[in-house]
């Protein structure tokens, strides 16, 4: 899809649950304040409870202010909702906004049930505030807060148009997806039902857990040889690898930026060559299509980091 320079494009952050587990309001209050690091910004916008947006929609909100997250308070029992967030027009699209997260219930879907899932849209308005290394921090921090319960999820960059604040990687199809995405949430839905495999393709980042890291040998073994894969020639990384109690936080490339949609042809050499080997790293264990060991084999050993 080729965007114009100038459109607004999102960082889309999705964490989906284990069956019966979510993560708590007090979790929910703690990624809101996590937020606080892109400056504390001023803004207008909303918050829903139960899908029900409140009447005191469009106030003014300041960016990870806890005091503006009144709705979420600690004795909430239940919180199926989430906000939206304008630095400027609050009037604008939604999949225009500048922030949008949403914690959604279990939904059916192709006859399986779609997990219930944490979002979190961050336009480039907002990332652009600090520096990559701290914006990959945030994204690992969220997948910390929630590692204890999850069972897959990613980070994602696309053009607003495309991402819909979110939406797009949610149960509830948006009329704006294309039919690229359509396939692969059905695909994803249809496999995972069935147990085939719990991963729906691959982002910038990747949060692999449970089930997944099982195949792949276990959480220490898959981080030791992505670490190695994705060494540069010097010897310094060209990827983020993160272990947690549960899961890998693991990226293909040091900065989410180099995975913004962009017109022309502006390759980063490096991400690409840590996609290949990811990709052919899950083929060969049966996650994702399976690639035969030859060939996933001969693929790895083609891609050098320069």
């Amino acid at each position: 899809m080729k965007t114009n320079s100038n459109e607004k494009y999102h960082f889309i952050q999705v964490v989906h649950f284990s069956p019966g587990k979510s993560i708590s309001v007090r979790g929910l209050r703690r990624i809101w304040a996590r937020l606080a690091r892109f400056g504390n910004l001023d803004g207008h916008g909303s918050f829903s409870i139960q899908g029900a947006f409140k009447t005191s929609d469009n106030r003014k909100l300041v960016l990870g202010d806890l005091s503006c997250l009144s709705e979420f308070n600690e004795n909430t029992e239940t919180v199926v909702g989430g906000g939206v967030f304008y630095v400027s027009d609050p009037h604008s699209p939604i999949f225009n906004c500048d922030l949008h997260f949403s914690l959604s219930t279990i939904v059916p879907r192709n006859g399986a049930f779609f997990p219930r899932t944490l979002k979190i849209a961050i336009s480039n308005l907002i990332a652009d505030q600090i520096e990559p290394d701290s914006l990959a921090a945030f994204f690992d921090a969220v997948f910390a807060d929630c590692d204890a319960v999850s069972s897959y999820g990613f980070v994602d960059v696309a053009a607003a148009s495309e991402a819909w604040a979110g939406i797009g990687y949610g149960a509830m199809p948006s009329g704006g997806l294309s039919i690229r995405q359509k396939v692969e949430m059905n695909a994803w839905v249809h496999c995972r039902s069935r147990s085939v495999h719990p991963v729906r393709s691959l982002y910038w980042g990747n949060f692999f857990t449970g089930e997944t890291l099982e195949k792949l040998g276990g959480k220490a073994a898959f981080a030791s040889r992505y670490h190695e894969a994705t060494k540069k020639l010097c010897g310094s990384p060209s990827a983020v690898i993160r272990e947690h109690a549960f899961g890998v936080f693991c990226t293909l490339a040091l900065n989410p930026r180099s995975a913004r949609p962009s017109p022309g042809f502006d390759v980063d050499m490096l991400l690409d060559g840590n996609l290949l080997w990811l990709q052919a790293e899950l083929g060969k264990h049966g996650i994702l299509e399976r690639w035969d060991g030859d060939i996933a084999g001969a693929a790895q050993a083609s891609m050098t980091s320069g």
